[in-house]
């Protein structure tokens, strides 16, 4: 398994590699210099090219990319923020450990909720118990994210008053970050958890039908045994599917409700940084997400061969 996982490791350094370099060349080439953000008003042109020179955008971008790179390799540097002067990776660092507060809190929304959904349906097949769980994860697939949340944040914060308006709750307390949570955890967990609802059904409808269970049947088991010891433990494999591919969705829908509920996180943080065209800050982000990403993909293969031993990995 080690030498697996260090092959795709081997095989997404390139891919990585040639992501970043895409967002370094096309933020570039938008024509729209942060250090304008940075020299106030009514800049003189030696105060503007001595920021050019001082974070060297006076030389070639072939160059800067090199530097870059070069820096990134060596040292492991992302650089500073140009509006900010912080360094990135720390920044990144904090900032991530509320994306993962969010990101399996969502998680746990959407397995506590579309798995037990999606056995009931495989269990009532064409009932209306079936048809009406079945509705509920279509327009749960179906709302856009940010439309759910501005509703909730609306309807929960605003009028009813059950749920804060944003911040995270750090320092107040665990039932303070977990109060909190609640609003963007359930907005995120209910997309992901239509598609775990439907996959679960799916995948459980298919398991019924193997003759492996008809001989369980044979056996004498009751039929809640027959579910939960064979049926739901080999359908599981889809389902670990589904979530480790909706994993790289939940960050970037993350990063639209985190601004949208005014939490610190990825998504703050890229705002920020598109906001005053940083890009030292813009390249770390995506750096960060582009290799988050790949460390969550080899996770889930290494799941896969965990929960199936079948699995060649």
């Amino acid at each position: 398994m080690l030498k697996n996982v260090i092959k795709k490791i081997l095989t997404a350094i390139p891919i990585i590699l040639g992501v970043i370099t895409l967002i370094f060349f096309l933020v570039r080439l938008s024509g729209v210099s942060p250090v304008y953000l940075i020299a106030g008003e009514d800049p003189t042109l030696e105060t503007i090219q001595a920021l050019n020179e001082q974070w060297g955008f006076d030389k070639p971008i072939y160059v800067q990319w090199w530097r870059f790179i070069s820096n990134l390799i060596l040292r492991g540097d992302l650089g500073r923020g140009i509006v900010t002067s912080r360094a990135i990776m720390p920044d990144l660092v904090l900032n991530f450990k509320y994306t993962l507060q969010l990101m399996f809190s969502s998680m746990f929304v959407s397995i506590l909720l579309g798995v037990p959904f999606g056995i009931i349906t495989a269990m009532k097949k064409n009932t209306w118990i079936d048809h009406l769980v079945r509705f509920i994860s279509l327009c749960g697939a179906s709302m856009p994210g940010f439309w759910v949340a501005i509703m909730f944040l609306k309807i929960f914060a605003v009028d009813l008053k059950l749920f804060p308006v944003m911040g995270t709750g750090t320092g107040e307390g665990l039932w303070s970050v977990l109060w909190h949570l609640c609003l963007p955890s359930i907005t995120l967990g209910l997309s992901l958890m239509a598609m775990v609802t439907r996959m679960t059904r799916t995948s459980m409808l298919e398991v019924m039908g193997e003759q492996y269970m008809t001989t369980a049947k044979a056996k004498g088991l009751t039929y809640n045994k027959q579910i939960m010891k064979h049926a739901f433990k080999n359908a599981t494999i889809p389902i670990i599917t589904v979530v480790g591919l909706q994993l790289g969705r939940l960050i970037s829908m993350g990063m639209i409700v985190e601004n949208i509920f005014f939490r610190p996180g990825i998504g703050q943080y890229l705002f920020i940084a598109i906001t005053n065209m940083d890009f030292n800050m813009i390249q770390g982000t995506v750096l960060f997400v582009s290799v988050c990403l790949v460390v969550i993909n080899i996770i889930v293969d290494i799941i896969y061969a965990i929960v199936d031993p079948r699995i060649s990995y």
